[in-house]
């Protein structure tokens, strides 16, 4: 062992302080003798490790609840069979068969004034109508209960209202392909009438005051007759729609008594 360098095992263990083994053991291995209190010090200047931190639980996304889906109104046939005393359902189909019902009356509207056929149209139209009164005689009976009259099938038995108005209908969609028509006659008349005054005006001939009061007393003439025959016209037209609608209603009273025929042959 050389001097200086390392302690016998006596010196180590029962010489010195443990600040002088420490010493000795440094210079013995070639190492600084402040090598402890320099890694102290390098040891409180090491950053401190960060901790691993848990990601946290992804918030559940609060969606907004998507509105339920559109559906369509029943057809016509189901109307009568539809089990169901909820009002406000009842009131909800309600609706949509009036808004159908408003969109078919355009639709005919349109294909009247471009000439096309509607009867597949006014079937469908009849059909919705038929359908409203239903629901609403329904609905009035949800909210004041009455007892429904039972056929002897087990059926709700078809009011004469029912007729009547499928009759009406019928008279209604007629008077109006007669307004049309009217209304296709004055717009000619007008265009002859506006024709010949263009006539009229192209002579530009002078005439006498005694011609001009002749032409006056004749324009007042007829002035007069035409007044006449609208007078005429407008009590023709009462007259009719009171008959029409007298018709309407006989029709409604024939089929209602075949309707119950036909129930009483089925027994």
């Amino acid at each position: 062992m050389e001097d200086g360098v390392k302690l016998s095992e006596r010196d180590w263990k029962g010489q010195g302080t443990e600040g002088e083994r420490a010493r000795a053991r440094a210079k013995g291995e070639g190492i600084c003798a402040c090598a402890p209190v320099c890694w102290f010090f390098a040891q409180q200047q090491q950053p401190a490790p960060i901790a691993a931190t848990k990601p946290s639980p992804a918030q559940p996304s609060q969606a907004k609840p998507s509105p339920p889906p559109y559906v369509r109104p029943k057809p016509a046939s189901q109307i009568e069979d539809w089990k169901c005393d909820d009002g406000p359902m009842i009131e909800e189909e309600l609706k949509k068969q009036q808004a159908l019902l408003n969109v078919l009356h355009q639709q005919i509207t349109i294909r009247r004034e471009s000439g096309h056929e509607t009867k597949h149209l006014e079937d469908q139209l009849w059909g919705v109508q038929t359908a409203i009164t239903a629901l609403k005689r329904r609905f009035k009976a949800s909210s004041e209960p009455v007892p429904p009259i039972k056929a002897a099938d087990g059926g709700t038995r078809p009011c004469r209202e029912m007729f009547e108005e499928k009759q009406l209908m019928a008279t209604k969609s007629q008077l109006r392909e007669e307004l049309m028509e009217e209304r296709r006659n004055i717009a000619r008349c007008l265009w002859k009438l506006e024709m010949a005054d263009e006539d009229w005006k192209s002579l530009n001939r002078p005439r006498s005051q005694q011609n001009k009061s002749a032409i006056e007393r004749e324009i007042d003439e007829w002035k007069e007759k035409c007044e006449l025959e609208e007078a005429a016209r407008e009590a023709l037209v009462d007259e009719l729609v009171r008959l029409r609608t007298e018709c309407s209603v006989l029709r409604a009273l024939i089929e209602i008594q075949l309707h119950s025929k036909n129930i009483c042959a089925r027994f």
